[in-house]
């Protein structure tokens, strides 16, 4: 997996101007995403973001590239059941008819 190699690669570069332009970016992300009725619910997940990015702040980059491997792995485990559930629904629709 690439992600958590550049993180791992790219943190020591980073100033913290770079961390605080970050901080606000996630924070304004954020907010829009509250604002949003369809999404609303996975600004939850959003905790994660600020805990990789203050991790990063502090230079520990073992954990947060560890965090961020488990991220995708489970954002993409997600989505594979989120196709199946809507295959399934469209499956089902299709023999209705």
């Amino acid at each position: 997996m690439l992600e958590p190699e550049v993180l791992k690669l790219s943190v020591p570069l980073h100033t913290e101007e770079d961390f605080s332009k970050a901080q606000s970016i996630l924070e304004q992300y954020v907010n829009e995403l509250a604002l949003d009725d369809h999404v609303a619910g996975w600004v939850v997940s959003d905790s994660r973001h600020h805990q990789l990015l203050d991790l990063c702040r502090n230079r520990d980059i073992a954990v947060p590239c560890k965090l961020l491997r488990e991220h995708i792995q489970h954002a993409g485990q997600s989505l594979k059941e989120a196709l199946y559930e809507r295959r399934k629904l469209a499956k089902k629709a299709s023999e209705k008819d």
